[in-house]
């Protein structure tokens, strides 16, 4: 499983860009919101950004609440 011709969070660094690629690893992983990383991962960079899921439902539920939020405002 991975995303070709991604652009996002090139390489495998520390710090930030790991975390975000975590995230982001998370999001793919979860959902089929059209996120693009760098290059390709495999189940192992899966099992690594398992932290992320709690944080990935949180921002699929905030994505919803604001639709509903907007929908009920109208």
């Amino acid at each position: 499983m991975g995303s070709k011709g991604g652009w996002l969070f090139y390489g495998m660094g520390f710090g930030a860009v790991r975390l975000l690629r975590e995230v982001a690893i998370a999001l793919i992983f979860l959902t089929r919101l059209p996120i693009k990383i760098a290059g390709s991962f495999a189940m192992e960079d899966v099992t690594r950004a398992g932290w992320a899921f709690p944080l990935a439902g949180a921002v699929v539920g905030l994505i919803g609440g604001t639709v509903m939020a907007g929908a009920l405002w109208l």
